[in-house]
């Protein structure tokens, strides 16, 4: 529901939508078709909330949409250990980000300068912690200790872009910040609930719970 709307809309599309994140303005939605009309390695979708044609963006299980509107990433569930496929919501090419040594964890979510975004990954034989990788390349850079639990989505970052709120090895919701540094306890997160999106002046955490 949008300002001023009396009820909701139906954004779903064929056999199987499956959100995957909207943008700021609420006003186009990211989704994939993962049933059989999305084909073995699904398809990813946007849709604009003023129910203009859907527009097909490529293969692949959609994560993120960036803050610009650029750019959808997404990656290749048949894949083992598929690079993150960037695909244009406008004109131009794909791109592959391949990362050497890391097992994608699936979830992933862009930093407000759209040329960063973060990810859940494991090295070989190691638990899950969260990466940042940029859009220019090089090496990402791990900014939380191991042990987080990724669900999907399961962490969200600040819209300063210098935190993000995960569940820690501990079972319980922190906030860590991106540059380095001791995290901090977020109080009043339950077990079993994750953390969705900050609110535009980064003073709330919305949360879910499967």
């Amino acid at each position: 529901m949008l300002a001023g709307d009396e009820r909701e809309r139906d954004m779903s599309f064929l056999d199987y939508s499956f959100a995957a994140d909207l943008a700021g303005d609420g006003k186009t939605l990211l989704f994939d078709e993962e049933g059989e009309a999305g084909g073995a390695n699904y398809t990813v979708f946007l849709r604009k909330s003023d129910q203009s044609p859907v527009v097909r963006l490529g293969e692949g299980n959609a994560l993120a949409l960036s803050p610009d509107g650029r750019w959808a990433l997404s990656i290749i569930p048949s894949t083992t250990n598929s690079p993150f496929l960037l695909l244009p919501t406008g004109t131009g090419e794909h791109k592959e980000v391949k990362l050497a040594g890391i097992n994608i964890e699936q979830g992933a979510t862009w930093l407000p300068d759209s040329k960063t975004f973060l990810f859940g990954g494991s090295q070989p034989g190691r638990p899950v912690r969260l990466f940042v990788q940029s859009l220019d390349g090089g090496n990402p850079r791990a900014v939380t200790p191991e042990g987080i639990t990724v669900a999907l989505p399961g962490f969200a970052v600040s819209n300063d872009g210098k935190s993000v709120a995960a569940i820690g090895p501990d079972r319980k919701c922190m906030l860590f910040p991106l540059a380095g540094g001791a995290a901090r306890p977020l109080p009043g997160v339950l077990d079993g609930e994750f953390p969705l999106r900050f609110s535009p002046d980064d003073r709330h955490l919305y949360l879910w719970k499967r």
